[in-house]
C-alpha cells in the first residue's frame, strides 16, 4: 500500500511537470510518467492510455513492446503453461503491454496465426490496492468547487467498474459477439474473430495482419475516405440505433487490412450500453443546434446523464457550448477536424466555470464522451474531411429520429441564443492604412479563432494587450451577439475582429 502512495506522489509530480512551458522539462516529466505507467500497469497504464495527446511525444507504441527477458519469471511460467495447454507456439519474442495483460502473436497446430492475451499475475489484487490508495487520497483532496457536492465514492465506484470490466476476458468475448451483430450491417468493419474463452484470464482471437491506424501512416484519399466513413457509420449505428458502444476506440484499436479492404476492431473489453432516453436526448440536442432552435438544453442534458442542479450554474452557456461541441454536425459541408478539440472548446467557453460542467456529468456520460472524442481523434488522424451531418442522417433510423423530435421537454425562460447569435465572424488586418486581410467565416468557428491567425499575428495581438482566449470567452458569454470583439493597434498595424 505504501508503494502505491509513493507512486501516486510521483505521478502527480510528473503530471505537473508535463504541463511546463519548458519543452525539455515537459518531455522529461512525460517520460518519467510513462515509465511509471509501464512499470505499475493496472490503473496507471489505463491513465497512460487516456492521455492520448501525449502518446506520440513519448513513443508510446514502442514503450509498450517488451521482450520475454523483461517478463517476470513467474509470469513466464504461466505463459508457458497456457501455450502448452492450448497447443500454441509463439511466433516472435515481442509482447505488447496492456493495462491488465500482455498480448503476443502465436500459431496453432494448423499454422493459423492467433493473438494470445494473458492477464498479469495478481492484477486484480493490484488494481484493488491502487483504488484503495486513490480513494484515501481523495478524502483529503480539495475539489475545485467546494459546494459542488461531488460524490467521490460514486465517481470512484464507476471508474473502478469500468476498469475491472476488462479483468474478465469472458466479458470481452461477450462484447465481441454483440459488436459482431451490429457490424453485420456494415460490410467493411468487423471485430476480429474470438474463440470462446475457458477462463477469465486467457483470451485467443484471430491475428489480423494489417496497418494499425495508430501508426500515423498516410493512406491514399480513397482509402482514407472509405475507412473514415466506415468508422463513423459504425459509431452512429452502434450508439443511436443499437445503444451499445466500444469506449476505448482509439486509433490503436483499429487495424486496416489491405488484403480484405476491411477495418478490424480489437480490444473490446471496455464497452457500454447507452439507454434509449440518453441517445434520444443526444439526437434531440444535435437536431436543435443544427436548426438553430433554442431548446431546453438543461433538461436534455439531464436526460443524458448530467446533474441538473449543478448545470444550472452554467445554463446560460449550454446552448453555445452544445453548438461548439457539435460543430461537425452543424456544418452543411464536409468538416475538417484539424483544429477541433473538445477540451479547448470547454475551456474557451466556460473558463473557470468549466468545473461545473466536468463535475456535473456522470461517469457513464464521460465514458460516452471519451468514446466520441476517440472516434474523432481517429478520424482526424486520417487527414480527411468528413460529412458528419449527412452520415448521421443516413445511418440513424427514421424511427429514432422521429423519437428525438417528439421528445417532451419543458420550456425555459432564458435569453434566446439562436435568435440573437451572429452569423459571421470577420477578421481584418490593416497595415499602413491599407487593408491586407479581410476574412469572413461562419461564427461557428469562433472557438478555434486562434487557428485562423498566424503565430506572428497572435504575438502582435498579445504584445498590444489582447488575449484571444479572453476574446473567445467573452463572445460566448455575450451569446455571440453582433459587435466588435477586438480592435487593437500595434505600431502601423490594426487588428479588428467582429461578429455580424
Amino acid at each position: 500500500m505504501i508503494k502505491n502512495y509513493v507512486n501516486l506522489a510521483k505521478c502527480l509530480k510528473s503530471a505537473k511537470g508535463a504541463t511546463s512551458k519548458d519543452s525539455s522539462k515537459a518531455n522529461s516529466s512525460l517520460n518519467e510518467l510513462y515509465d511509471l505507467f509501464m512499470q505499475e500497469k493496472g490503473l496507471y497504464l489505463k491513465l497512460g492510455q487516456f492521455l492520448n495527446q501525449y502518446k506520440s511525444d513519448v513513443n508510446y507504441s514502442e514503450k509498450v513492446i517488451i521482450k520475454s527477458d523483461d517478463i517476470d519469471i513467474n509470469f513466464k511460467s504461466i505463459i508457458a503453461k497456457v501455450l502448452e495447454e492450448n497447443n500454441l507456439e509463439t511466433i516472435n519474442d515481442c509482447y505488447i503491454m496492456g493495462s491488465i495483460g500482455l498480448v503476443t502473436q502465436v500459431k496453432d497446430s494448423k499454422g493459423q496465426l492467433l493473438a494470445l492475451k494473458i492477464k498479469y499475475p495478481n492484477i486484480d489484487k493490484n488494481i484493488d490496492n491502487q483504488f484503495k490508495t486513490l480513494k484515501n487520497l481523495l478524502k483529503v483532496t480539495p475539489i475545485p468547487i467546494s459546494k459542488s457536492n461531488f460524490d467521490k465514492d460514486y465517481f470512484l465506484a464507476n471508474l473502478y467498474h469500468n476498469i475491472t470490466n476488462e479483468l474478465n476476458y469472458k466479458r470481452e468475448y461477450s462484447n465481441s459477439l454483440k459488436i459482431k451483430e451490429i457490424a453485420e450491417n456494415n460490410n467493411f468493419l468487423t471485430p476480429a474473430g474470438y474463440q470462446e474463452p475457458t477462463s477469465n484470464s486467457v483470451l485467443i482471437s484471430n491475428w489480423v495482419d494489417g496497418i494499425n491506424l495508430g501508426k500515423n501512416i498516410e493512406f491514399d484519399k480513397a482509402s482514407s475516405e472509405k475507412i473514415a466513413t466506415s468508422i463513423l457509420s459504425f459509431f452512429h449505428d452502434s450508439l443511436f440505433n443499437e445503444g451499445f458502444i466500444q469506449v476505448d476506440n482509439q486509433e490503436d484499436n483499429y487495424i486496416y487490412s489491405k488484403t480484405s479492404q476491411r477495418v478490424y476492431m480489437v480490444d473490446l473489453g471496455n464497452c457500454m450500453h447507452v439507454t434509449k432516453e440518453q441517445r434520444t436526448a443526444i439526437l434531440r440536442i444535435i437536431h436543435s443546434v443544427q436548426n438553430n432552435i433554442d431548446d431546453n438544453f438543461l433538461e436534455l442534458l439531464s436526460k443524458v446523464g448530467f446533474d441538473k442542479k449543478k448545470l444550472e450554474h452554467i445554463e446560460e452557456f449550454l446552448a453555445p457550448l452544445m453548438y461548439a461541441i457539435l460543430a461537425p454536425y452543424v456544418s452543411n459541408i464536409k468538416y475538417d477536424l484539424k483544429n477541433y478539440n473538445i477540451g479547448s472548446i470547454v475551456d474557451n467557453i466556460l473558463g473557470d466555470k468549466k468545473w461545473w460542467f466536468r463535475l456535473s456529468g456522470s461517469p457513464e456520460f464521460f465514458s460516452l464522451m471519451r468514446s466520441f472524442s476517440l472516434v474523432l481523434k481517429t478520424l482526424k488522424s486520417l487527414n480527411i474531411q468528413i460529412f458528419f451531418r449527412g452520415n448521421l442522417k443516413n445511418i440513424v433510423s427514421k424511427n429514432n429520429q422521429a423519437d428525438a423530435l417528439s421528445l417532451q421537454v419543458g420550456k425555459r425562460d432564458l435569453a434566446k441564443y439562436f435568435q440573437s447569435k451572429a452569423d459571421n465572424l470577420n477578421i481584418r488586418i490593416i497595415r499602413n492604412g491599407d487593408e491586407k486581410v479581410n476574412l469572413t467565416l461562419p461564427s461557428t468557428v469562433l472557438f478555434e479563432l486562434d487557428s485562423f491567425l498566424s503565430p506572428d499575428t497572435l504575438k502582435k495581438i498579445e504584445k498590444s494587450g489582447g488575449d484571444i482566449k479572453d476574446v473567445i470567452r467573452k463572445a460566448f458569454q455575450n451569446q455571440l451577439m453582433s459587435g466588435t470583439l477586438l480592435n487593437l493597434k500595434n505600431g502601423n498595424e490594426q487588428f479588428i475582429i467582429t461578429l455580424n
